[in-house]
């Protein structure tokens, strides 16, 4: 995690201090409380901040450009621009993108539209319309602002945050555990003296190999030939027979040569970037990859490995640790109890040294449940294995100044610390082995997700940044699967509900109806409880989009074959209101696909020029929906729409609920002097208005399921849930993975079987960037740091697949062929 804060700190804490930016809350918040109003002025300081950081931006960058271009810049994406062919300007831009990564699409033009409201006297840009060419003015409030903060800023990338580990002292702490979704019942525990000092620090730090330079690297085919003669000699010390050599002497390398723009044999790998090595099924990919990595481990380079699964990674890390005698270790998530759970029966149930006797496979180190701190413990409540609070152990402070108070006049302190027994603990040996290892393993989750330890690790880091920083080679294996995974990680789809009954949210029922079979103890938890509200919500509002799906052609045919969300059906509805069809949509000849693609681009050039009048009414309506259309279900942001919402949830029918919706719309469209639609229309938009506004509820409600639905993976079995809804990928990565490019959103689709007798199926999708980027752009991902990344190995059999676009690799590569001898 990088700091990306700090920036503005001061010119915040001074545009908070201007007498003009005070007199602008008083006036614009007339009977608010001290409170709120301190709340407003922080949050306009930050906001001019970020705004001005970006139009500085395109002042430096393209200052002819009005000011929506900066929404463009943000993309990630190096179009073809003169502009954007300046090393230096690419540069500027790559940076704001980890300053302003809050502030990018509709962000952007949101808080630039409140910028432009504020009183010019605080500003240092002058802008009437989002629309026109910032232009710059001078302030009283911080003039310097411009030299002495946005330039400096955009010259380099926010650092990494540091951490440091805080252990407890001797005296009374405490800790909070919450088991089966209950309310978190808190812990005493008291730690004495002799426990407090019993590692006071670490006794191990990363092992650095690398510097920021990266330089490129070869290996001969006889050098690794005695590699791996050494590896099975070292294997017959355990009764095993790998024969790495045989199976290496029977590969042939087939070499790319540019200048024949051919393949010949060779014997001489040359590693430098990004690099891929194909290959047959059964050819012996995996076996070069693994000499390979003992090859340049023991040369003391360190080196990353990505394979499919769990078990595969603790057991190659095994191999390497405990038996080449290559320092390795797996990197792991923090659910170790569903770790373990995988490699149990593969591997430490049937594995190890003498095992019959007692013995134990040495990777049981890496899945100790031992927790020391469980001795000192006060309270018969425990915390089960992989929920040990390490590192959220806190202390009472008195709440105020009275040294007669008691345990009641105490609450939690802010400030977390970590056990005691933190560097000696058996529930860390990982830990310690991954700080000092030469092969980490991954599986394509922990390496996005996971984040290094503290132990070693001064600074806040994902494992995929720390690998960029600290491996020479990264090796990828089944390189096409992995793209395909990264590209779910960052923009994840399941079917909401369809005819088959294994939907997403089929599935989500029938696991939460365990929960109500039983005597709902489990609802103790103020969070279980705003949980199921959610889903309740989502699950009616899904029943009643579908079933208008199911029975209303017309609203089908309203909606084609594109995706939607509630806030692009409103702004459909209004643009039909502001600016009337022409030819009734019954009247329509029938298109072809590239005719309704051809007229709907015709639509949006059209709407984009329309008259500056329309498209301000347009706005305007679109403006008084915002609340209604983040907080669809709170009377008090969302105002008479959301009492209507409400009560569409529960009408016991579409023609009660279209009755409640015909006198709102009434009044909008009078409201806004719009044009009255004839009795069917009208009746085709109460319908569609009644669709969007289940859908921005649907919207609002499975958003939040989503993304709180891993706090209950302790109360019922998620495993047969879509991961990639679970664990959304670290912020980390947005600032250097291009956006989506249909943009970073949420959204459904909805797709009707060929036979109008089934029912259709309703989808529904995230997208928050381009995921296959962070592979095939790894050796540069993190360049703007002045940092060259690993050498990237990608190996597959299936990745040139130029007919699916799915697998195939698209980079021009030089590649490496494997062919049996």
């Amino acid at each position: 995690m990088r700091d990306t804060i700090s920036w503005r700190k001061n010119l915040c804490k001074k545009l908070c201090n201007s007498d003009e930016l005070k007199q602008h809350i008083v006036s614009s918040l007339v009977n608010a409380d001290t409170q709120v109003q301190q709340r407003e002025l922080k949050r306009l300081a930050q906001l001019i901040a970020d705004v001005e950081l970006g139009l500085t931006l395109l002042k430096e960058v393209a200052p002819e450009e009005p000011a929506t271009s900066v929404e463009a810049l943000l993309k990630g994406y190096r179009f073809p621009v003169e502009q954007l062919q300046s090393d230096r300007n690419w540069q500027l831009i790559q940076n704001a993108r980890f300053y302003l990564i809050k502030r990018k699409g509709r962000q952007w033009l949101r808080v630039l539209q409140e910028y432009i409201t504020l009183p010019e006297i605080i500003r240092i840009y002058s802008l009437e319309e989002a629309r026109n060419v910032p232009q710059p003015i001078p302030s009283s409030t911080y003039p310097t602002r411009l030299d002495k903060v946005y330039l400096p800023t955009l010259s380099k990338t926010p650092q990494h945050r540091q951490r440091k580990v805080n252990l407890v002292t001797e005296g009374q702490w405490y800790a909070k555990i919450s088991q089966k979704g209950h309310s978190p019942v808190e812990v005493p525990i008291e730690i004495p003296k002799e426990v407090a000092n019993i590692a006071p620090s670490s006794g191990v730090s990363l092992h650095h190999t690398r510097t920021e330079q990266n330089s490129q690297c070869s290996v001969t085919r006889e050098e690794l030939i005695l590699a791996a003669q050494e590896m099975d000699d070292k294997l017959s010390l355990f009764g095993q027979q790998e024969n790495y050599r045989n199976r290496l002497e029977n590969i042939l390398f087939q070499l790319y040569d540019a200048e024949s723009d051919n393949f010949h044999q060779g014997n001489h790998l040359n590693f430098e970037g990004l690099m891929h090595i194909v290959g047959l099924l059964n050819v012996g990919k995996s076996t070069l990859l693994e000499i390979l990595i003992y090859f340049f481990a023991k040369q003391g380079y360190r080196c990353g490995l990505m394979v499919n699964d769990v078990a595969t990674a603790v057991r190659l890390a095994s191999l390497f640790s405990h038996k080449l005698q290559i320092p390795a270790a797996p990197v792991l998530g923090s659910k170790r109890q569903e770790q373990l759970a995988k490699v149990y029966e593969p591997i430490l149930k049937s594995e190890g040294k003498e095992v019959t006797k007692g013995g134990m496979h040495p990777a049981w180190r890496w899945f100790s449940s031992v927790c020391p701190l469980l001795a000192l413990v006060q309270s018969e409540d425990k915390w089960e294995f992989g929920n040990e609070p390490c590192h959220k152990l806190y202390q009472k402070v008195l709440v105020a100044d009275n040294d007669d108070s008691d345990d009641e006049d105490r609450q939690e302190s802010d400030e977390k610390y970590t056990c005691p027994f933190y560097y000696k603990c058996p529930r860390h040996h990982l830990e310690h082995d991954i700080a000092t290892a030469l092969v980490w393993i991954f599986t394509p989750a922990s390496f996005i997700h996971t984040r290094v330890p503290r132990q070693g690790f001064e600074q806040d880091l994902t494992f995929a940044e720390a690998v960029y920083r600290e491996c020479k080679f990264l090796f990828v294996d089944e390189a096409d699967r992995v793209q395909i995974q990264f590209d779910e990680e960052f923009a994840p789809d399941e079917v909401l509900v369809d005819a088959s009954g294994n939907s997403f949210l089929n599935k989500l029922g029938l696991n939460l109806a365990t929960i109500y079979n039983s005597d709902r103890g489990d609802m103790a938890g103020d969070r279980f409880v705003a949980w199921t509200s959610a889903h309740y919500h989502t699950q009616n509002a899904t029943n009643r989009i579908y079933h208008l799906l199911l029975t209303h052609s017309k609203l089908v045919a309203w909606l084609g074959p594109l995706p939607f969300t509630g806030r692009s059906l409103f702004a459909r509805i209004i643009r039909d209101l502001v600016d009337p069809p022409e030819i009734p949509v019954s009247a329509k000849p029938k298109l072809t696909r590239q005719q309704i693609m051809e007229e709907r681009r015709k639509r949006i050039i059209e709407a984009d020029l329309a008259p500056t009048e329309q498209r301000r009414r347009r706005k305007q309506m679109m403006d008084e929906l915002d609340e209604f259309l983040q907080h669809p279900l709170n009377r008090g942001l969302g105002g008479e729409l959301s009492d209507l919402a409400l009560t569409i949830l529960t009408a016991e029918s579409d023609r009660q609920a279209l009755a409640e919706i015909a006198p709102w719309c009434k009044r909008w469209i009078e409201i806004h002097n719009l044009y009255l639609p004839d009795e069917t229309q009208f009746e085709e938009l109460t319908r569609n208005l009644q669709f969007a506004i289940l859908v921005t509820i649907l919207d609002n409600r499975l958003g939040f399921i989503v993304d709180n639905l891993s706090d209950l993976g302790r109360v019922m079995n998620l495993h047969d849930l879509n991961q990639d809804f679970l664990h959304r990928p670290p912020p980390d990565f947005l600032p250097v993975l291009p956006e989506s490019p249909v943009g970073n959103i949420l959204g459904f689709l909805y797709k009707q079987e060929r036979s109008v007798k089934k029912a259709g199926k309703l989808d529904y999708f995230r997208y928050v960037g381009v995921g296959r980027a962070l592979l095939l752009n790894f050796p540069k991902l993190f360049a703007v740091d002045d940092w060259d990344g690993p050498h990237t190995v990608l190996i597959s059999g299936t990745s040139y697949a130029p007919g699916s676009p799915a697998y195939h690799i698209n980079v021009k590569l030089k590649p490496t062929i494997l062919l049996p001898k």
